[in-house]
C-alpha cells in the first residue's frame, strides 16, 4: 500500500463506476483504489487495514445528499459505504462480459457499453492541444499517487457520451431529412423508480425469474448487490453511480426490445421503416412521418415501461415538425460567432503580437459579456443548457493563451494582458453565478488553475494583480450564494463547499480570512447541520491557517470523534465510515487520539505509530490539494452522461 506500480487491476472499478459525478474537489476514491491495488511491507498495517476493511454489514445505507439540477429543482445523489463499493468493483471483474451482452441487446439505445476499456485515458492537455495516449503509471503526484486523472470509465461506450452530441450529430440530421415528425419522452423519476427484482425480468422474463429466485445466476447477484448498497430497498437504486446507470440500461433495453415488437405486431410498423425510436439513458426520441405514428409508439413505450413500474413524465413529453433544431442549437451558433474571434486573436506566431491583439481586443471581450446574456434571453433558455459548452470554449481560450507564452513576460507585457485576463473572468464567473451548479463549479476550477498557470509567466505585479482579481471574483461569487434563501436548508451544498475549497486552495489564507469567506466558513460551522462533505470542506479550508483556527478546528475534531463512537454506525453508515477514514487521515489529530477511536471503532490493541501509518494511507479527502488538478482533468475527460 506504499510502494507503486499496481500489482492489481481488480479493483479499477471505484475509480469512475461506484461514485457519483457531483462531489466536493477534493474527495475521490483514489487513495482507496490504490491501497487496495498496491502491495506494502508493513504487517501491523496491513493487518489493521484488514480489520478496517471488516467494518461492514449484510447491507449498508449510503450518504445522500443533494445538488442543484436547474434553477427550479434539486437531486438527491448517494455515496454508496465503500465496503459495498469494493464489493461492486469485484462484480464488475466478475460479470464485465455478462454486463455487457445485457447491455447490446437494443438498437435504439444511444449510450451503452460496448466493451472493457484500457487502463488509461487520452491526454488532452499537452502543450499543442492535441489528444495521446497516456498510461497511468508512468506519472506520480506529489503525494505519491499515480496520476490517475485519465482513468475515465470502465467501459468504453457507444455512441454518444454526451445527449448533445447526438442532436449535433449527422444521424440526427438523417433522420431529420427522413422524418417529418419528432417526440421526445422521458422516464419520470426512474431509478428512484426501478424495482431491483426487474433486473431478473429483463434478463430472463418475470415468470422464469420468480421460479429461479433461490438459484445463482449474474441478476440475482446483480439484484441483491443493488439492495445492499441501498438500505435492502428492493424500490429504488441508488441514485449517481455509473454502476446505477448500467443497472437501469439493462432493463430499459429490454423495453426498448419489447416495445419494437409490439408496435409491429400490432400495427405493422416496422421500426427503421415508418418511425425510427432512440433512447439516451431515460429520455426517447421518436421520429416519425405521422402523428399518429409517433402516438402508436409512444403508447408501446408507455406500456411496456408500465410492465416495470415505470412511468412516462407527461409535463415533459413535446413534438415537433421539422426542422427539429432546437433553440438551444440556436443559441450555440450565435454564441460561436461571438467567440469565434477570441480564437482568431491569438492564432499569432509571436508574444508580442499575441500581447498586442488580446489588448486590442479587451473592449471587444466585455461586450460579449453583454451579448451572451442577450442570446440566452432572446431564445428563452436556460443558462444550463448553454454553460458547460461556453465554459468549455473560455478555457480553452486562456489554455492557449498560456502555451503561447513560453518564457516570463516583463512588466510592460504582462500589464497589457491584466485587462482581458480580468475581462474573461468576469464572463466565467457571471456563467457560474447564473447557472449555480457542481458540475459549472469544476470549469471554474479547471479556469482558474489555468489562470494561476498562466499568472506564473507574468512579472510579479501583475501577477499579483491577476491573483486579486480572482480573489474578488471568488469572493463575489461566495456572496451571491449567501443570498440564496432556498438553498438555507441543504445541510450539504456542494456548489458552494467547492467555490471554497477553489479559492483556498490557489489562493490559500488570504481567501478563507476574508471577512464575505469568514461569514460563510462559520455559518456553515454549526454542529447541529454538520455532515462528511461540510466536515471536509471546512477542515480543508482551517487548514490554510491551522493556528488561527485552532478553535474551529477543535470543534470539528470533537464532532468527529463523538460520530465515530459507535462501531455498528460506521459498520451500517456510509457518511460515519468515510468520516472515519479522512478523521485518521488528518494532519491536525494527534495520533494518541486517531488511535483511540480506531480501537475503539474495530477492536484489537493497534499501536498509535501503525494508526498513523494508517492514516496516511485511507482517505477520501486529499488534504494538501496537491490532487486537485489531476480529480478535474478527470471529471473533464469523463462528463457528467446530461
Amino acid at each position: 500500500m506504499s510502494k507503486l506500480p499496481f500489482t492489481s487491476l481488480r479493483y479499477r472499478a471505484l475509480l469512475t463506476e461506484t461514485l457519483p459525478y457531483e462531489v466536493p474537489l477534493i474527495f475521490s476514491n483514489d487513495r482507496y483504489f490504490v491501497a487496495l491495488s498496491v502491495e506494502t511491507d508493513d504487517p501491523p498495517l496491513v493487518a489493521e487495514y484488514k480489520k478496517l476493511l471488516e467494518l461492514h454489514g449484510v447491507y449498508s445505507i449510503p450518504y445522500t445528499y443533494e445538488v442543484r439540477k436547474n434553477s427550479q429543482k434539486n437531486t438527491n445523489l448517494g455515496i454508496i459505504h465503500p465496503i459495498k463499493q469494493k464489493e461492486i468493483a469485484e462484480f464488475y471483474e466478475r460479470f464485465a462480459g455478462i454486463m455487457l451482452h445485457h447491455c447490446g441487446v437494443s438498437e435504439s439505445s444511444l449510450r451503452h457499453p460496448a466493451s472493457v476499456a484500457p487502463f488509461y485515458g487520452r491526454n488532452v492537455d499537452s502543450n499543442d492541444g492535441s489528444a495521446t495516449k497516456k498510461g497511468v503509471v508512468h506519472a506520480h503526484n506529489a503525494d505519491d499517487l499515480p496520476d490517475l486523472s485519465h482513468i475515465i470509465s470502465y467501459f468504453t461506450y457507444e455512441s454518444y457520451n454526451l445527449l448533445g452530441k447526438f442532436v449535433d450529430s449527422r444521424e440526427f440530421l438523417r433522420y431529420e431529412k427522413r422524418y417529418s415528425f419528432l417526440r421526445t419522452l422521458d422516464v419520470s423519476k426512474c431509478f428512484f423508480n426501478i424495482y431491483t427484482h426487474s433486473i431478473g425480468w429483463a434478463v430472463k422474463s418475470k415468470e422464469l425469474a420468480k421460479k429461479t429466485v433461490n438459484c445463482f445466476s449474474f441478476e440475482a447477484e446483480m439484484d441483491l448487490l443493488m439492495q445492499r448498497c441501498n438500505y435492502n430497498e428492493t424500490n429504488g437504486i441508488v441514485v449517481g453511480p455509473e454502476f446505477s446507470r448500467v443497472f437501469a440500461e439493462i432493463i430499459l433495453q429490454d423495453v426498448d426490445r419489447e416495445v419494437a415488437g409490439r408496435v409491429e405486431d400490432r400495427t405493422g410498423f416496422r421500426a427503421g421503416r415508418e418511425y425510427v425510436m432512440r433512447r439516451y439513458v431515460d429520455d426517447y426520441f421518436i421520429f416519425g412521418d405521422s402523428v399518429a405514428v409517433l402516438d402508436k409508439v409512444s403508447d408501446a413505450i408507455a406500456a411496456e415501461l408500465e410492465r416495470y413500474k415505470l412511468f412516462l413524465n407527461s409535463a415533459k413529453r413535446e413534438t415537433k415538425s421539422r426542422p427539429f433544431v432546437s433553440k438551444i442549437s440556436l443559441a450555440k451558433q450565435e454564441v460561436k460567432r461571438v467567440l469565434s474571434e477570441l480564437h482568431e486573436q491569438i492564432d499569432t506566431e509571436s508574444v508580442e503580437a499575441l500581447v498586442s491583439s488580446v489588448k486590442a481586443k479587451n473592449r471587444a471581450i466585455r461586450r460579449k459579456v453583454n451579448e451572451v446574456r442577450i442570446i440566452v434571453a432572446k431564445y428563452d433558455i436556460e443558462f444550463n443548457n448553454l454553460s458547460a459548452w461556453l465554459l468549455g470554449a473560455l478555457h480553452r481560450v486562456l489554455s492557449k493563451i498560456s502555451r503561447r507564452i513560453d518564457s516570463k513576460l516583463d512588466a510592460n507585457a504582462s500589464g497589457e494582458l491584466i485587462r482581458p485576463i480580468g475581462s474573461i473572468l468576469e464572463l466565467v464567473f457571471y456563467i457560474c453565478s447564473v447557472d449555480f451548479r457542481v458540475r459549472t463549479t469544476y470549469a471554474l476550477g479547471q479556469i482558474v488553475g489555468t489562470v494561476f498557470q498562466l499568472k506564473e509567466k507574468l512579472e510579479d505585479s501583475s501577477a499579483d494583480q491577476v491573483e486579486q482579481i480572482t480573489h474578488e471574483e471568488l469572493v463575489q461569487y461566495i456572496s451571491v450564494a449567501d443570498i440564496m434563501p432556498e438553498d438555507y436548508a441543504r445541510k450539504d451544498w456542494i456548489e458552494v463547499f467547492n467555490v471554497l475549497l477553489c479559492g483556498a486552495h490557489f489562493i490559500g489564507t488570504e481567501f478563507v480570512k476574508d471577512k464575505q469567506v469568514l461569514k460563510m466558513l462559520r455559518r456553515l460551522n454549526n454542529v447541529d447541520g454538520m455532515t462528511y462533505f461540510r466536515f471536509v470542506t471546512l477542515k480543508f479550508c482551517f487548514l490554510k491557517a491551522p493556528q488561527a483556527f485552532k478553535v474551529e478546528l477543535d470543534v470539528l475534531n470533537d464532532w468527529a470523534e463523538s460520530r465515530l463512537s459507535s462501531p455498528e454506525r460506521i459498520r451500517l453508515e456510509a457518511e460515519c465510515f468515510l468520516l472515519l477514514c479522512d478523521f485518521l487521515s488528518s494532519p491536525d489529530v494527534a495520533a494518541a487520539r486517531k488511535g483511540k477511536v480506531f480501537r475503539n471503532a474495530v477492536g484489537g490493541n493497534a499501536a498509535n505509530a501503525t494508526v498513523e501509518r494508517l492514516g496516511q494511507t485511507v482517505g477520501f479527502s486529499d488534504w494538501d490539494g496537491v490532487r486537485i488538478s489531476h480529480l478535474l482533468k478527470r471529471r473533464k475527460l469523463r462528463p457528467v452522461y446530461t
